[in-house]
């Protein structure tokens, strides 16, 4: 803000006698002029420029004096806040000294431009450079321009902090707007008093490619589960071959994709690489990209040239808990599928027979158990009577595990990552399992497939109970089924079957929009391929009547009955409930006809595999970590934050956590999490390092008996000189925001010097009213009598009296 000066009166009491003279004035002069033969413009000039000096010496009477408003010398601060990053030492294309070299030239005081000396005239100047840190300098003599990071956001909130109770008159910034850890809703870039812009990086940089927007996917999809993409941006490289190559950790080379940047007017090109790995093992893993351009030697930098990206694959076991009404070759089908996945293990919970009513004759005398269970390793203890179903339990950890049958309190049950019940009716469970099952998903976060067959869904009685609220179907309803189905079910309902041969459905399977949308429900990598698999599926013996999918279900697949009307039905229908996830799966005996066809017993195996891990794929864990990494500040800080649930997965406020960080150099440091109050069951740390490479961090979580509740690994990357080369060209835009949102201006290099002047007037802190009494000038009485010698030379030029 500028001030505009005011113009005040001494002698106020005057006004009435200067009034009265200058009106006198006035009438004298018209008189005088009047009487004077030819009237023409010169006459009325003269008399008025008369006038004019004879009211500047009324005026002069009343002693003005000219009050403006100034900034008090010496009351207020100023900051020179110098970028010393690398970036600066870029030499521009055309230029032949670097950016370094021309602010070292406008900082030099040697030179011709004292504007550091005008500013202390005025202000208290403290001088300050930023990069990795903030530091006070009393000259800039020793900047070297060599900091690996550029940290002004932090370097601005530590200025306000210093400053926060002092006049601060303004900020002068010389930097080329690239910044380290730039994050928009931590602060910004705001400063209580305006920030003078110079923006060292004006021009191109020349020749460059860098790697940016660098993504990680993660799918489902078995083949590759991790999709790495980036754009490559190639600077002033027309007809420029480019190749990108990936690396693992241990410097593998995986992959080489290349290009030729296209010949065009445009200085800057950016070409889209993906690449679609697998890898070999699960937990952290880092890779490593490289852009290599043709003619490297000649690129403004090859600092941003590499880039390391973390891939999380979180580690299992997971255990999925399969609950079966009988023995079912679905069952041993899935069973081996899983057994191909080291992270997954099927605990399986089988009846091999229902409850028996008791019969004397079918057992020894005072024998009171079930005579099925009867055997070598018969156990009196465990034995089930013959109000009880008779189980089989498959892939339990210990003799304890479902010993009673299905877990009937959370901690037994959240044990698990998914629940699949496979041809299992409703009355097998108690009410309170039921709505476990449903607490299950809901808390705990898991997953919940229902297979179609015999005593499932619909003629299994699942209608109106808890679990029937947890499904994306609803169980009954009119889905228009074909005859033949309808009679087959309620046959089945009524514990008949049809006489004769069980009908085959055939059915032609499809994808939905969605379907093909979700890399895990496909088992091609093209979709031409996927097609012709779908085409050729089989046929299926029992399909599994149910209700239209619920409001925000998706259908994945869908079939079509052949010699039917073409309705399409649900084959794979998903929904989110609560914090989980829930599935139906309503045809069974998908894998009859594909024995002896090893190729599309693969594909069932994979397919299964593939629906398991989307069971699991979103499913809390006990313990969860993730990182915040912070590179505002140099050296950056990777803020640990680990979730801890117990086993009814409640957050826990008693646990121990244990971090131990692995360093690029294989060096370790052990941190503890401490309790956060921002989130129940919430442990922070945080670590800095500096080192530029890979770090680990394995989290470790026991409870108050030193038992161990969970353990997850996370890593993260310290990059600096790839954020310090991001945009060689330098970030106006974000200078010019700065500039205008704390009334300041952008300012050139070139312009620096006549800074300082300008300031003398803008609004500060601290201003003081500078006074200059006009009365006594003699710039007044040299104007009056300039006035008066110029009516005479009027006259006498022509020829007036």
């Amino acid at each position: 803000m500028v001030f505009i000066a005011t113009l005040e009166f001494q002698e106020k009491a005057l006004w009435p006698v200067m009034m009265l003279l200058a009106a006198i004035a006035v009438i004298s002069v018209a008189i005088t002029y009047w009487k004077m033969p030819e009237l023409r413009g010169w006459r009325l000039g003269a008399g008025l420029i008369k006038l004019l000096g004879i009211v500047l010496l009324l005026l002069a009477l009343l002693e003005p004096v000219l009050e403006e408003k100034v900034a008090k010398k010496g009351a207020n601060f100023f900051i020179n806040l110098i970028d010393n990053s690398e970036s600066q030492g870029i030499t521009e294309e055309g230029a032949s000294r670097s950016r370094s070299d021309q602010v070292k030239e406008v900082l030099d005081q040697t030179g011709d431009g004292q504007w550091q000396e005008e500013l202390k005239q005025r202000f208290k100047v403290h001088n300050y450079s930023f990069g990795e840190r903030l530091l006070r300098r009393d000259d800039f003599a020793k900047l070297n321009f060599d900091e690996r990071s550029s940290t002004l956001q932090s370097a601005l909130a530590d200025l306000r902090e210093r400053y926060a109770d002092k006049p601060v008159g303004g900020i002068l910034l010389m930097t080329d707007g690239n910044i380290s850890g730039f994050q928009a809703d931590a602060g910004d870039l705001d400063f209580p008093a305006p920030v003078y812009t110079v923006n060292t990086a004006e021009g191109t940089a020349g020749r460059d490619s860098t790697i940016r927007n660098v993504a990680v996917t993660q799918s489902i999809f078995e083949d590759s589960p991790v999709a790495i993409s980036a754009d490559i941006v190639s600077n002033d490289s027309q007809g420029t071959n480019v190749a990108v190559n990936i690396y693992d950790e241990a410097g593998t080379k995986l992959e080489t994709q290349t290009f030729k940047v296209p010949t065009g007017e445009s200085v800057e090109s950016v070409k889209s690489v993906r690449f679609s790995l697998k890898p070999e093992e699960p937990g952290v893993a880092f890779y490593k990209l490289e852009v290599v351009q043709e003619g490297a030697e000649a690129e403004a930098t090859l600092k941003n040239n590499t880039q390391y990206v973390v891939v999380n694959r979180e580690k299992g076991p997971y255990r999925i808990l399969y609950v079966a009404g009988s023995f079912m070759p679905s069952g041993k089908f899935l069973n081996r599928a899983i057994s191909q996945d080291k992270q997954i293990s099927l605990v399986r919970l089988i009846r091999v027979a229902r409850k028996e009513p008791r019969f004397e004759f079918l057992s020894r005398e005072g024998e009171d158990t079930n005579p099925l269970f009867r055997g070598a390793d018969a156990d009196a203890t465990t034995d089930a009577s013959y109000d009880q179903p008779v189980l089989k339990r498959l892939g339990v950890v210990d003799e304890n595990e479902l010993a009673t049958g299905f877990p009937m309190v959370a901690k037994d049950l959240f044990q698990y990552d998914a629940i699949i019940f496979d041809r299992i009716e409703a009355d097998f469970f108690r009410s309170d399992q039921q709505s476990l099952v449903r607490e299950f998903v809901t808390k705990r976060g898991g997953g919940f497939l229902m297979l179609g067959g015999n005593h499932s869904l619909a003629y299994g009685n699942w209608a109106n109970t808890p679990i029937a609220e947890v499904l994306p179907v609803f169980i009954e309803g009119d889905m228009r089924y074909p005859k033949d189905v309808l009679d087959r079910n309620q046959g089945i309902r009524d514990g008949r079957y049809p006489e004769g041969p069980p009908p085959r459905f055939e059915q032609k399977f499809d994808l939905t929009r969605e379907g093909w949308l979700e890399p895990w429900a496909r088992l091609r990598d093209d979709r031409a391929s996927e097609e012709l698999r779908l085409a050729n599926s089989p046929t299926s013996y029992v399909i599994g009547e149910i209700g239209a999918p619920k409001p925000g279900a998706s259908v994945i697949s869908s079939y079509q009955i052949k010699g039917a009307d073409g309705t399409l039905y649900p084959a794979l229908v998903t929904q989110s409930f609560g914090k989980g996830r829930s599935m139906v799966l309503p045809i069974a005996g998908l894998w009859r006809g594909n024995i002896g066809n090893r190729e599309r017993m693969e594909d069932i195996y994979k397919f299964q595999r593939q629906l398991c891990w989307k069971l699991i794929a979103d499913v809390p864990r006990p313990v969860k970590t993730e990182i915040v990494l912070d590179s505002s500040r140099f050296p950056p800080t990777a803020r640990i934050q680990t979730i801890v649930n117990n086993r009814e997965y409640d957050p826990m406020s008693d646990a121990a956590v244990e971090i131990t960080v692995t360093d690029p150099n294989g060096d370790t440091q052990k941190i503890e999490g401490d309790l956060s109050l921002e989130k129940p069951g919430l442990y922070t740390a945080e670590f800095s390092g500096g080192q530029e490479g890979i770090y680990r961090a394995t989290i470790v979580a026991k409870d108050s008996e030193n038992a161990i509740i969970g353990e997850t690994e996370v890593g993260w990357v310290v990059n600096p000189g790839l954020e310090e080369f991001q945009r060689l060209k330098g970030n106006a835009e974000l200078l010019k925001e700065l500039s205008a949102r704390t009334g300041g201006e952008v300012v050139k290099l070139s312009e620096v010097d006549a800074l300082a002047k300008k300031l003398e007037k803008k609004s500060v802190p601290v201003m003081e009213t500078k006074r200059s009494p006009l009365w006594h000038s003699p710039w007044v009485l040299i104007l009056a009598l300039a006035c008066f010698m110029a009516e005479w030379g009027i006259k006498r030029w022509r020829g007036l009296p």
